[in-house]
């Protein structure tokens, strides 16, 4: 398992900003949102590559595919 610590903060010192430094320098947390973690990005994430899936397919005539890019749509009516 691979680690992003700050290696110039001492664990012994500081632990909480040895483990985390490098992760709050680099992240925003969005207007829209009062908190935002690692779980947050990943969603996001999984989110876009979700609709970017569903948009290349959206010709198929798989119909599992069509039940996705349905069900899909329809969440988008419960988030706006």
């Amino acid at each position: 398992m691979m680690f992003d610590l700050d290696n110039t903060i001492k664990p012994d010192e500081d632990f909480y900003q040895h483990v985390n430094m490098k992760w709050l320098n680099k992240t925003t947390i969005p207007d829209d949102n009062m908190i935002w973690n690692v779980f947050n990005e990943l969603n996001e994430d999984n989110l876009l590559k979700s609709k970017d899936m569903l948009e290349k397919n959206k010709k198929t005539t798989d119909l599992n595919f069509i039940k996705l890019i349905t069900l899909y749509n329809q969440s988008l009516v419960f988030t706006q």
